[in-house]
């Protein structure tokens, strides 16, 4: 059973890794420091550790690491439908450029644009939606094992995936961001004159989704 409350709650155990994280999160580059923490984050949680771990200098190689594996397992699983999605755009403006050569034949250009992008645009959409609600999960299994290999036994990770713990938790993440984003909004709207608060809250939201988040799915992965 997910946890949501205790979730939601853990960003803010320690306020002082809390402005720590945003602060990092709110700064370009450096802010791959707070999604590698986030990621040590569900790892301790899958490991049963409850409390949030604090920042530490001596960790900062191992964010750095846990980025560039979960980039690596992002790019081979958006890689297939990132190409059939481009090869149906390419398609579709060649068809629609040819088209507009002639004035008259604007019409056949539209037909021809949905005939020849049309369904490749449509198999990387299905495919992109299908590989981004694994790829959460796929990422754990990678913590779980220790192994990058342990994220792409497909199998494994979709029999994790079509459980209804995990689907609810998917949920619940898109409602608390939705609910976070829209307050996080009207605040820097507010602030707005003040510059520097506006980048802070955006900050401070980016940390508490990534910390709540992966503890979300660390616990919906067990």
């Amino acid at each position: 059973m997910v946890d949501y409350v205790e979730a939601i709650k853990k960003p803010f155990s320690d306020l002082k890794t809390l402005a720590i994280g945003t602060i990092l999160s709110a700064i370009p580059l450096v802010n791959l420091l707070a999604s590698g923490f986030a990621l040590k984050v569900a790892e301790d949680t899958i490991k049963g550790k409850k409390a949030l771990r604090s920042f530490a200098v001596d960790d900062i190689v191992e964010y750095i690491i846990k980025v560039i594996m979960a980039f690596v397992i992002s790019l081979v699983y958006m890689i297939i439908p990132t190409i059939i999605l481009g090869i149906g755009i390419g398609a579709g403006v060649t068809a629609l450029i040819g088209g507009m050569t002639d004035p008259n034949a604007a019409g056949e250009a539209i037909a021809a644009t949905l005939a020849l992008g049309g369904p490749f645009i449509l198999i990387g959409v299905l495919l992109m939606i299908i590989a981004s609600f694994l790829l959460p999960m796929a990422m754990m299994k990678w913590l779980k094992a220790g192994k990058i290999g342990a994220a792409f036994k497909v199998g494994e990770v979709v029999k994790s995936a079509l459980t209804l713990k995990y689907i609810i938790t998917l949920v619940v993440i898109v409602i608390y961001a939705a609910i976070v984003g829209t307050i996080a909004g009207i605040l820097s709207t507010l602030l707005a004159i003040t510059v520097i608060l506006p980048i802070l809250i955006m900050g401070l939201v980016s940390f508490i989704m990534s910390v709540t988040t992966m503890t979300m799915y660390a616990e919906a992965s067990k």
